[in-house]
């Protein structure tokens, strides 16, 4: 066990990491957004509100850093990803494993991390801006191993829920309802990325490689249902209602004896350099523990301090401060 732990510790101590996160497509997600995706400043015409698009947020860590959406359409804006990288472990593991990583597996060599195929649907209902949308995006590569491999949920009953989710990251269907005053609300169901921290599931929206070895270990994944509301272009109200964690088979039964978990997120960004984030969850997600009820709290400030485009060096800073 000291072994495995010290060898944990020695493989984040990383001489490089050489990674390719290419990003191509359309509508990037303001709206449609795991709860860790933000839109930027350039939203792509098929928007259906404006969060987080008053300004240029693409400084924000797990926030998509396109500005061009040359693939967008009027129905469907295709997306595709390539992640791969090249790791250097001082602990010179036999076996070449990083232990503890959801974003590198092999040390000394090269691997396909993740490639994403799909996008967004987003098909226009009357004359205002409601729309049926959907989004579908493929998992292939060492994702589909090693996102799931700490979910104990799939063992309850005899379908095998995690072959059936392996390679897929996000598959939901929805409907964006108009509300006067408001820049609308979203009722989704099906399957989303629910990284509650500063890093988005995508490693081309994050401004480091490697998360935490605690926000690694942190839920990837819910299926269920989630409705989001925006009462302005600066703040996002999100609650879910979810099966559980990971690949989400219900394990427990809880909570009046539905065995949901519930959750919700808020996001707000009142000016250019500010944005606060909280993320909170309730449940049986204990396998085998019914009585046992989890809290979690994810709550971050970032503050952008400095942005002097004209630099010929460093031309933004920003700092955040998170407390769970």
């Amino acid at each position: 066990m000291k072994s495995n732990k010290l060898l944990m510790t020695k493989g984040f101590l990383l001489l490089f990491v050489i990674s390719m996160c290419l990003a191509s497509g359309g509508n990037l997600r303001a709206e449609d957004a795991s709860p860790t995706a933000v839109a930027t400043a350039a939203a792509s015409p098929s928007s259906l509100q404006g969060f987080m698009n008053q300004a240029d947020y693409t400084w924000v860590n797990g926030n998509t850093h396109e500005k061009d959406f040359p693939l967008d359409g009027k129905f469907f804006s295709p997306e595709f990803l390539f992640d791969s990288n090249y790791v250097y472990d001082f602990a010179h593991p036999n076996d070449h494993m990083v232990n503890g990583s959801t974003a590198m597996n092999m040390s000394g060599e090269v691997e396909v991390e993740d490639i994403g195929i799909g996008g967004d649907f987003h098909i226009p209902v009357g004359s205002g801006s409601e729309a049926v949308r959907g989004r579908i995006m493929t998992e292939f590569g060492m994702y589909a191993n090693e996102i799931p491999r700490n979910d104990e949920t799939p063992a309850r009953g005899t379908w095998n829920i995690q072959q059936g989710t392996t390679y897929l990251t996000e598959a939901y269907g929805g409907y964006h309802f108009d509300i006067p005053g408001t820049d609308g609300l979203n009722v989704d169901m099906g399957q989303f990325p629910s990284y509650v921290g500063l890093f988005s599931f995508y490693n081309s929206e994050n401004w480091s490689y490697q998360a935490s070895y605690v926000s690694s270990n942190t839920p990837w994944f819910f299926t269920g249902m989630r409705i989001q509301f925006f009462p302005s272009d600066a703040l996002k109200i999100e609650g879910w209602l979810i099966n559980g964690w990971q690949t989400y088979g219900m394990f427990d039964n809880g909570l009046g004896n539905s065995g949901m978990n519930y959750g919700m997120e808020l996001r707000w960004a009142p000016n250019p350099d500010v944005v606060v984030i909280s993320n909170n969850y309730i449940g049986p997600d204990s396998p085998d523990s019914p009585d046992c009820i989890r809290v979690h709290t994810d709550d971050s400030f970032l503050l952008k301090y400095l942005d002097d485009p004209k630099s010929n060096g460093i031309d933004k800073m920003a700092f955040s401060l998170t407390c769970d």
